[in-house]
């Protein structure tokens, strides 16, 4: 048994989902007005310093969450998908996945974005397991409040049930930011793909067995490890 955990935002998908879904919505004329603007002054309070990333994440997929209330699962599902047919997965997603299941991983979505949104890239992608932010569903609706925001620590948590459970002999994991540390710490191997955050630079510089990709290399890069593992 073998895992690959696959973040989302800036990794399987381009873009951040959140900010990307408030523009869209307004389009829509679903949920408040105003969510761009109220995403942009935020972002600004980030690139001020006044705000950590973790503060600007847990802030975007709560608000996101609030737009969901009143509307049932197969609504917002169809709400996604629609988002989704206007936006991107990255082009080497495919051939990464089928490189890697070729040789027996199992690929695991674990992303700060809604469950919602996770389901919907799950399909995209051919995913059978991925987990997201948790929204609170009541008789089949939403209700507008988030019940657990999966970014950073919880992360590591929910990677280390899905290793006790499965008792992998190998695991990689793809990310982009700092959120993904805590998980990129449970994994034999790290894939940061185009950070933004200087510090992730750092990161694949401080540490053994983290490879800084790109679109461009990143397929390349993956089967470097594989012949590398004898895989």
């Amino acid at each position: 048994m073998k895992l690959a955990l696959f973040d989302i935002d800036q990794t399987i998908y381009d873009g951040y989902s959140g900010s990307a879904i408030f523009s869209f919505l307004e389009r829509k004329n679903f949920g408040e007005k105003g969510l761009s603007v109220w995403n942009t002054e935020l972002e600004r309070r980030y690139f001020r310093g006044e705000i950590s990333y973790n503060d600007i994440a847990f802030w975007v997929i709560e608000k996101l969450v609030k737009q969901f209330k009143g509307s049932t699962k197969a609504e917002v599902f169809k709400l996604m998908e629609e988002f989704l047919e206007d936006h991107h997965i990255h082009p080497w997603v495919g051939g990464v996945l089928d490189s890697l299941s070729t040789v027996g991983f199992s690929p695991i979505l674990v992303s700060g974005t809604t469950q919602a949104f996770v389901d919907v890239v799950m399909r995209r992608v051919g995913v059978e397991q991925g987990f997201g932010s948790e929204e609170e569903i009541i008789d089949g609706a939403y209700t507008g409040k988030l019940l657990n925001m999966l970014n950073h620590d919880k992360k590591q948590k929910l990677v280390d049930k899905l290793i006790k459970k499965q008792q992998p002999d190998l695991v990689v994991a793809f990310g982009d930011s700092t959120g993904d540390v805590p998980m990129f710490e449970r994994a034999d191997y790290v894939f940061v793909y185009e950070p933004e955050q200087v510090e992730m630079r750092k990161y694949v510089h401080e540490n053994k067995n983290c490879f800084l990709v790109d679109n461009g290399s990143i397929n390349d890069q993956v089967q470097s490890l594989l012949v590398k593992l004898r895989l």
